[in-house]
């Protein structure tokens, strides 16, 4: 950690990495003493190459902050000339800047398995069983993504869609169960919704209305 607030990496002060290049970008912070993987006040990390991909895995040293914390409307992760694809690697996340991109978008949990839930007004933390992507979190990723992707491919964990949860770029979910308890639609013309699951279950309120194509197919054979 660093400056005693356990934070496993800090960019902040309008601190920037950038890659102009083709130089990929992979950032990796474990915090301590309850401080956050990786700690966003004031700062950037971006990139504006199609060969120039962005990775940040941050695993949260408790509760206070998250694997990804950001602070301010001026953190930004990736931008308007990121091209490449963008993966955020958490169990925890919190969200107050920009998540900007033309490529794809991949938020993983960074324990294998484990559960992700889309929606909710709380962001969790690493006790708890399930990497929370809130409604929040949600406002934050820019229109523009050619693919939002949630969970890994490998993923046996479950999904669930616990709010209402509407995004404007396709979409592909990757799970063993995904509960579906409340809508979650696309909005664009043309944004599909890919579903790699095992097994589908829906509540009362569930639905999935993609503005484009729906397409399901089990991870197993």
């Amino acid at each position: 950690g660093l400056e005693g607030k356990g934070h496993g990496v800090m960019i902040k002060n309008a601190g920037k990495i950038e890659s102009i290049g083709e130089g990929s970008i992979a950032i990796c912070g474990e915090g301590k003493y309850n401080g956050a993987g990786v700690y966003f006040s004031h700062g950037i990390v971006t990139s504006q190459s199609d060969q120039a991909f962005i990775s940040i895995k941050g695993i949260a040293g408790g509760s206070n902050f998250k694997g990804i914390t950001m602070l301010s409307e001026n953190d930004q992760i990736g931008g308007a000339l990121t091209t490449a694809s963008i993966s955020l690697i958490v169990n925890t996340l919190n969200l107050k800047g920009a998540i900007q991109g033309a490529g794809e978008l991949h938020i993983l949990s960074a324990t294998p398995n484990r559960s992700i839930e889309l929606g909710g007004e709380t962001n969790g933390n690493e006790e708890l069983p399930s990497l929370q992507i809130t409604s929040i979190d949600q406002t934050y990723l820019v229109d523009g993504f050619s693919k939002i992707c949630i969970g890994s491919k490998n993923s046996k964990g479950q999904l669930k869609i616990s709010d209402i949860s509407i995004f404007n770029d396709s979409m592909e979910l990757n799970c063993g169960r995904l509960y579906v308890l409340n809508p979650l639609m696309t909005t664009t013309a043309g944004a599909d919704i890919v579903i790699f699951t095992d097994h589908l279950i829906f509540g009362p309120n569930g639905e999935i209305t993609p503005s484009g194509e729906l397409k399901l197919q089990r991870k197993t054979s």
